[in-house]
Formats: structure tokens, C-alpha cells, sequence
């Protein structure tokens, strides 16, 4: 029993609450930026109207229910990294696609960009984020632990949308979709110094890294 969890993880794993801060910028970030910036984004441009914004959250949203599962029994078979990579990755390459779709002011373009956001690149990130980061902590911290990392992100996520609007007024929207992209990038390192945890995916290098145990069965 700790009597101070919160003292005891920030002592003794910070790194690992600096990891996940990292690792929510992509999921948190890119999510803000896809639906609440681009809200006000599409309005600024004159290049669509809030409502295929929604439409498209609405969409994205809806088509998440499923991809959840899908994304979160997929981590328990190949491991919580690879399947957090390619949110973190599509996140990096689709900055600047995304607001190509928007700009082209077509319905069904913005309708798209923003659920392929959401499908590619903040669900098979968040799918996995229950199981990963609390897989980084000692049972007896791991409530603070979590707490301190995913909390912090999200103070920080909260004046994304105003520093996104700022980068538009200076840069057009390139500033923005670059600003996205380079979540990506963040949440990408943080992802490569994350140790993996996934069973499954342990038991595997458990064999590879002892072939002789792997043929003696």
C-alpha cells in the first residue's frame, strides 16, 4: 500500500508520464484539430459550412463503434505499438491531405477528410490507450500514474484549437495542417521509447529470443 501514489510515480516513472503526454498528441490534438478547429476553420476559408464538419464527425464517429474493437482485439494479437503506429503515421501523412480534401469546398470531400481522420488516425490510437498505459505501471500507482499523463495531455490538447486558429492567421492553412502533422511526429518517438506490453506479442519475442525452447516443443 503507498500512502502518496502521486509523489511515488512522479519519483519513480516520469518518464513514462512524459511518454504518455506524448503519445496523446496525436489521438487528443489531431482529434481537436479535425473537429473543433475545423469547425471555425471552414467558416474563416469560406470553403464549406459547419455542418458537413459534423456530418463527418457524426460519420466518423459512428464507424468508430466498431473500429474500436476491431483496432483494440488487433493490439492484443500483433501488440499495442504497431497497431498505435498507424494512427501515429497516418496522423503525419494526412496534415496536409486533410485540408486539400476541405479546401476543395465538395461535400462529400470534407465529409471524408474528417471521418478518415478520425478512423486512421484517432482510433487505433485511443483503442489502445487503456491497455498500454496502464501496462506501464506498478499496480499500486498505476491509477495516478495514468491519471497525471492523460490528464496533462488534455490541459495541453485544450489550447490546441486556439493555437491552431493563431498558426491560420499567420501561415494560411499550411500552418495548421503541418501543426497536425507534427503531432504525429510526437506521438511517433514517444510510441518507439514506449516498451511494448501486449502478451502476446511478449510471448513471441519470448520465442524468437530463445529458438532452442521454441524446436525442443
Amino acid at each position: 500500500m503507498v500512502k502518496q501514489p502521486t509523489l511515488e510515480v512522479i519519483k519513480s516513472d516520469w518518464r513514462s508520464i512524459l511518454k504518455i503526454i506524448g503519445l496523446r498528441m496525436a489521438e487528443t490534438g489531431g482529434c481537436y484539430i479535425t473537429t473543433s478547429f475545423m469547425l471555425s476553420y471552414v467558416a474563416l476559408a469560406h470553403v464549406s459550412t459547419t455542418k458537413h464538419v459534423l456530418w463527418g464527425t457524426l460519420i466518423g464517429s459512428a464507424i468508430g463503434l466498431a473500429s474500436h474493437l476491431v483496432y483494440g482485439a488487433l493490439s492484443d494479437r500483433i501488440g499495442r505499438r504497431p497497431v498505435f503506429m498507424l494512427g501515429a503515421l497516418f496522423t503525419i501523412a494526412f496534415g496536409i491531405p486533410m485540408f486539400m480534401l476541405i479546401n476543395t469546398g465538395a461535400i462529400v470531400m470534407v465529409i471524408v477528410a474528417v471521418a478518415l481522420s478520425l478512423l486512421f488516425s484517432h482510433d487505433p490510437i485511443f483503442a489502445v490507450e487503456a491497455s498500454w498505459f496502464s501496462e506501464q505501471f506498478p499496480a499500486n500507482v498505476r491509477s495516478s500514474g495514468i491519471s497525471l499523463g492523460y490528464n496533462s495531455a488534455s490541459v495541453i490538447a485544450g489550447l490546441l484549437p486556439i493555437i491552431a486558429t493563431a498558426m491560420y492567421g499567420a501561415f494560411g492553412w499550411i500552418g495548421p495542417a503541418l501543426m497536425f502533422s507534427a503531432f504525429g511526429v510526437i506521438s511517433t518517438c514517444c510510441a518507439l521509447a514506449m516498451k511494448e506490453t501486449a502478451p502476446a506479442a511478449l510471448a513471441r519475442k519470448k520465442r524468437a529470443d530463445n529458438p532452442e525452447r521454441r524446436y525442443a516443443a
